[in-house]
């Protein structure tokens, strides 16, 4: 075959089209780069002679991050945060958006716009409170960042309702206290934990819970003691409509290379029995 003449096939797409400028960018933006080990941020403007000046840039740990995926919410934001921060910092600039590269792959998120009619005697009339609180079933409630700060006590740690499980446990480990090593193997937040009686790998909310705080439906602010809830397994006795807020759980001191060795074991137990890096439908 190699004897063959060649022969070089060619498409006639009439004259070149003439170069055209390419449109630049105006002012300072930024690219923001997520991968798996790394979170990295530039920013940079194009000059008038067309060259590209880095103004800034930055780059952390991928924490929160693994396998492309992102399995901690709260530390992959405190890590974008910073190293975008850092960044504008760097360059003097505030940016209003991004460019961002994934190596997840493909993200998507929706909205859905959700109505529901009222009973029939309602149709027509203005919305009562009687009609809210009956259909308050249908709302999801998110609490905020403001509910996910983490306070250390000499012998026990004080967590906002959304704050992370794994971030609670990891940031007790980090102050010494042990007895909260199982949370890091739960995912989820304090909130649920606390609703739930969550528990795994040789310990409970029950064991531990010091005190809850909620706001029930009236926006009273109720601390419930662990006798208040009586937790059983996987229920706890939180007031029909409440939200917690915040709990406190009782630890105490220890050597830390011991609690981190215990972490290090409930994670590899935890990979080594469940999909954690697949999109799963969790406890039903």
């Amino acid at each position: 075959m190699n004897d063959m003449p060649h022969r070089v096939l060619t498409h006639d797409t009439g004259p070149p089209e003439p170069d055209r400028a390419r449109p630049y960018r105006s002012g300072a933006f930024g690219v923001l780069d997520i991968g798996t080990t790394k979170i990295a941020c530039l920013i940079a403007r194009v000059d008038s002679d067309g060259e590209l000046r880095v103004l800034g840039c930055d780059w952390r740990q991928g924490l929160g991050v693994r396998g492309g995926s992102i399995v901690d919410l709260e530390k992959a934001e405190r890590a974008i945060r910073a190293c975008v921060g850092q960044a504008e910092n760097m360059a003097d600039v505030r940016l209003r958006d991004v460019i961002v590269n994934l190596t997840c792959g493909q993200p998507d998120s929706q909205i859905y716009n959700v109505k529901w009619g009222l009973d029939a005697p309602a149709e027509g009339r203005p919305v009562t409170d009687h009609d809210a609180v009956s259909y308050t079933h249908l709302v999801t409630i998110r609490l905020a960042r403001g509910f996910s700060t983490i306070a250390i006590e000499p012998d026990g740690v004080i967590a906002g309702a959304a704050a992370l499980d794994l971030t609670v446990a990891e940031t007790a480990a980090a102050a010494g206290l042990t007895g909260l090593e199982f949370l890091s193997g739960i995912p989820g937040t304090i909130g649920g934990a606390v609703a739930m009686n969550a528990g795994a790998y040789g310990g409970e909310m029950a064991h531990l819970l010091s005190w809850a705080e909620c706001v029930t439906r009236d926006g009273e602010r109720r601390r419930l003691s662990s006798t208040d809830l009586a937790f059983g397994y996987r229920h706890a006795n939180v007031p029909p409509g409440s939200v917690i807020t915040r709990a406190r759980l009782a630890a105490k001191p220890g050597a830390t290379p011991v609690i981190a060795a215990k972490m290090a074991e409930i994670r590899t137990a935890r990979e080594e029995s469940q999909p954690c890096l697949l999109y799963t439908s969790r406890c039903v």
